[in-house]
C-alpha cells in the first residue's frame, strides 16, 4: 500500500498529532513516564513553534506525521500564541520532579550548544530546516524534495 503523502500549512488541530509524532520520534518513553513524555513533546513542539519563519506539516492520508521547520533570523519573529503556548507548556513540565529534572538536562544541552556556536567563526542568518518523520513513512518519502522553499529561506535576495 503506498502512502498519499502531502504538505500544507500548519492548523491548531495537528498539534496533538504533532506532539505524538515528536514523542515517538525522540523516544521521550525510553526516559520518562508516558505523562511526562507527553509534557515534553509538548514543551518541545511549542518552542521550535517560537522559532520558526517557515511551517510545513507533512500529511499522510490526512494524518499529521511530519513537520518541517525553518528559520530567516533576519526575519524571524515570534507570534504572540506561539509564545504563550510555551509558557504553558514550560509550566506544565515543571509542575512534576521528573519534569523539572528533564527540563534541566536540556537546558545544560542547549547551553553547550550556545558556546560551541561562539566558537565558530560564521555567522548563520537562518537556524536549521527540521524534520520529524514517524517512522512508517521514512524512507517512502524524498525530503530533499520536500523542503526547497524551506532552504529557500537562507539565499540572499538578488537586486
Amino acid at each position: 500500500m503506498e502512502n498519499n503523502i502531502k504538505l500544507r500549512e500548519l492548523k491548531k488541530q495537528d498539534l496533538p498529532a504533532l506532539e505524538n509524532v515528536i514523542r515517538k520520534t525522540w523516544n521521550y518513553d525510553k526516559f520518562a513516564t508516558p505523562k511526562t513524555a507527553r509534557k515534553l513533546a509538548k514543551v518541545y513542539l511549542a518552542t521550535c513553534l517560537t522559532n520558526q519563519t517557515y511551517t510545513r506539516i507533512a500529511e499522510v492520508d490526512s494524518v499529521p506525521a511530519g513537520l518541517i521547520l525553518g528559520k530567516n533570523i533576519e526575519k524571524h519573529h515570534c507570534p504572540l500564541k506561539y509564545r504563550l503556548r510555551q509558557i504553558s507548556a514550560l509550566c506544565g513540565l515543571l509542575i512534576s520532579k521528573e519534569g523539572h529534572g528533564i527540563l534541566n538536562f536540556y537546558k545544560n544541552v542547549d547551553e553547550i550548544y550556545s558556546q560551541l556556536l561562539k566558537q565558530c567563526d560564521k555567522d548563520y542568518r537562518g537556524g536549521d530546516c527540521s524534520i520529524c518523520p514517524v517512522p512508517r513513512i521514512q524512507g517512502a518519502w524524498d525530503w530533499k524534495n520536500a523542503v526547497p522553499q524551506c532552504f529557500s529561506l537562507y539565499e540572499k535576495p538578488e537586486h
